[in-house]
């Protein structure tokens, strides 16, 4: 036995010193090929980081190009839109390019000219994988903006609530010549209930769904839409003027007529039993504190915007208008707050009521913009008023109430709508 143990063991020996010696040369030979793959897999892993976060700068470059022209459309869109891209570093400095096109080039809404696209491209160059090939690889993305024509009277921007817009009692809604738009998400975004709860308006926009119960529709002249992509704000970029000490503190009346200057009114603004009180033209402060009126009493004024704020950064003030009482306010078309009847400065608690309940004598004409409030609105318009807009975090309605955005009385105004991406 030891003897073919000795024989056999040196048979074997130079069988595997074979073996190892082909293997080794086919993994020397194969090491390439399989660092290539791999760090092409590394490399395109980066490639849809890069991809992803080019889109988002897309999407976000087209909505800043069709804000711009909203707001002024002879604007440099395309110089708009490399402003925003280069915020997410992609830059002309790294290779990147910009391409804006009113009226897309190619896609759904080709030739459109109610459409902005931006296209995004930058060259990125291989590392591992150039064994393959030393060609670079140009990552794109693209994204279209749709210039809603239609200008918006009512905008929810709550992106989750449920009955974001919401109505019931008899509700009748009325916005025949603009659309409204529901941002939330939610399965009962628009909820609507009883048999003669109605709104009706040129179109409808809805992110989530429309929960209606009871008989209450929704009627469209033009288009109603759930799944709807959410509107932008158009007044995203509006800031409270400036403003310092206390004209008046705590004003208050209880009976009697009365009239007032522009202001600041620390402690706001509050009238019952009949009071008629009138405002003169100009901005009215209500610095840590509401407007309320109560008791069939009146407030009136020609060319004001009342705004709701505070100088310490809390205690922030809210509208409460109940009673029967009148109220009859036109904005301005001119100065820091033009177009604007109410401002609701945006570091109030989302989701804090504001009470427009004033009945068939309420006449609100201009902007009401409390991006932070929800509205509670009964009554409408008294006259014809071709402006009346408003755009909340949330919407409560009962009673009927009508709401316009021709406004042709307000320069700028009727081309404002919110901008939604297409694609």
């Amino acid at each position: 036995m030891l003897g073919l143990a000795n024989i056999a063991g040196p048979a074997r020996r130079p069988l595997r010193t074979s073996e190892g010696g082909s293997v080794i040369p086919m993994v020397a030979i194969a090491m390439p090929v399989l660092i290539g793959f791999a760090g092409m897999a590394l490399e395109m892993g980066s490639w849809f980081a890069i991809h992803e976060r080019m889109q988002n700068a897309a999407d976000s470059a087209a909505l800043a190009a069709g804000r711009a022209y909203v707001v002024n459309n002879s604007s440099d869109l395309t110089s708009q839109a490399t402003a925003t891209a280069s915020s997410y570093n992609f830059t002309t400095s790294n290779g990147t390019t910009v391409t804006v096109n009113r009226g897309p080039t190619s896609g759904a809404y080709a030739g459109n000219s109610s459409k902005i696209e931006v296209i995004i491209q930058q060259p990125q160059s291989r590392t591992f994988s150039a064994i393959f090939t030393g060609s670079t690889v140009m990552i794109s993305a693209r994204a279209v903006a749709s210039i809603n024509p239609t200008p918006v009277c009512l905008l929810a921007l709550n992106g989750s609530a449920s009955s974001s817009l919401g109505m019931s009692g008899g509700a009748v809604v009325s916005a025949p010549s603009c659309d409204v738009r529901v941002n939330s998400s939610s399965g009962s975004a628009l909820s609507a209930s009883g048999s003669n709860t109605r709104l009706n308006a040129k179109d409808v926009y809805v992110t989530g769904s429309e929960s209606l119960t009871g008989g209450a529709t929704v009627t469209a002249t033009g288009t109603n839409q759930s799944s709807a992509a959410a509107a932008t704000d158009p007044y995203s970029g509006t800031t409270i003027p400036s403003f310092s000490g206390c004209n008046q503190t705590n004003y208050s009346k209880s009976g009697g007529t009365y009239t007032i200057s522009p202001g600041v009114y620390c402690g706001g603004i509050t009238i019952s039993a009949g009071t008629s009180l009138t405002l003169d033209p100009g901005i009215y402060f209500l610095d840590q504190g509401s407007l309320t009126l109560s008791g069939n009493s009146t407030i009136s004024c020609s060319a004001c915007t009342i705004i709701l704020t505070s100088s310490t950064g809390s205690n922030f003030g809210t509208v409460n208008i109940s009673g029967g009482s009148m109220v009859s306010l036109t904005a301005p078309t001119m100065g820091d707050t033009a177009n604007f009847a109410f401002m609701g400065d945006p570091r109030i608690a989302a989701g804090t009521t504001a009470t427009f309940t004033g009945g068939s004598n309420q006449s609100i004409t201009g902007v009401i913009y409390m991006p932070k409030n929800k509205i509670v609105f009964t009554g409408g318009t008294s006259g014809a008023s071709d402006c009346t807009k408003i755009v909340a975090d949330t919407f409560n309605f009962t009673g009927g109430s009508t709401f316009s955005g021709a406004c042709s009385s307000y320069p700028g105004e009727e081309a404002r709508s919110p901008i939604t991406l297409a694609e």
